[in-house]
């Protein structure tokens, strides 16, 4: 989701994503869930794009619920590659790539994609946003837009149920070692995040950036683990430089949080 998208909160009211963390949000299965985190994501491939749905921006790749009746699916057949299709309500990629109906992922061909319209911005060293919910549901947008959250838990619990617990207590594992099990928002630089056909996704945690001071904290320690001193030197390092260097070239201010140099 691009910055400042409003996402609906558990006492009706709106908050910008980058804002949600330890706050109560509506959720998909009409109750409520706490949002333990926020992440950030930053984007280094020029192909990436936003599109817009009922006032919201979000990544082309991203799922959401599209409701019967108001989208046409894009379904590969012999005859017509572009013929639409008449289905329920379902979770679709944004994009309309790929859709998940009665536990399977059906995939468009690729000469079915829409083309680049309008309503659509390419992105290009930016930043998107995702929150980190304490169970597998999904949340509301602006607009009544219903859609996943991170982990793609709101879909894939039936076909994959230890999954989505799974993924996140990895997650905290590596925050905890870091000292960054309180951090509310979690910046990630390229290449972080990527998700397989079955729609679960990974988590490269050697791209987490690390906050000056707690580089700093460690940089002091006279015996570090192997695991730690990785998030040190090398290759988070080499991202935070490149990440710098970017905010640099650009005439910016450095980036929140700040960069270790």
């Amino acid at each position: 989701m691009a910055i400042d998208t409003m996402v609906l909160l558990a006492d009706g009211e709106y908050s910008p994503v980058q804002a949600l963390a330890g706050r109560m949000v509506a959720d998909t299965n009409g109750g409520t869930t706490l949002v333990n985190r926020v992440h950030r994501f930053y984007l280094h491939n020029p192909t990436h794009r936003l599109v817009l749905f009922k006032g919201n921006w979000i990544t082309e790749g991203h799922y959401i619920k599209r409701p019967a009746g108001e989208y046409n699916i894009w379904v590969p057949s012999a005859e017509d590659n572009h013929q639409h299709g008449t289905l329920p309500g379902m979770w679709t990629q944004a994009d309309g790539r790929q859709w998940w109906h009665e536990g399977f992922f059906h995939q468009a061909q690729p000469m079915s994609i829409p083309p680049l319209s309008e309503d659509s911005m390419c992105l290009y060293g930016e930043a998107v946003f995702n929150i980190e919910l304490s169970k597998p549901v999904g949340v509301f947008l602006l607009g009544g837009l219903e859609i996943a959250t991170l982990g793609n838990g709101v879909f894939l619990q039936d076909a994959h149920p230890t999954y989505h617990a799974a993924l996140f207590e990895e997650l905290t594992r590596t925050l905890r070692r870091l000292h960054m099990q309180h951090q509310a928002v979690i910046s990630w630089a390229p290449a972080a995040i990527s998700t397989s056909e079955l729609g679960t996704q990974s988590l490269d945690h050697s791209r987490i950036i690390v906050p000056t001071a707690i580089m700093a904290h460690w940089k002091r320690q006279p015996h570090i683990s192997t695991f730690q001193r990785s998030f040190i030197e090398g290759t988070t390092f080499e991202l935070q430089q490149w990440l710098l260097e970017r905010a640099q070239a650009a005439g910016a201010e450095l980036l929140d949080p700040p960069i270790y140099t």
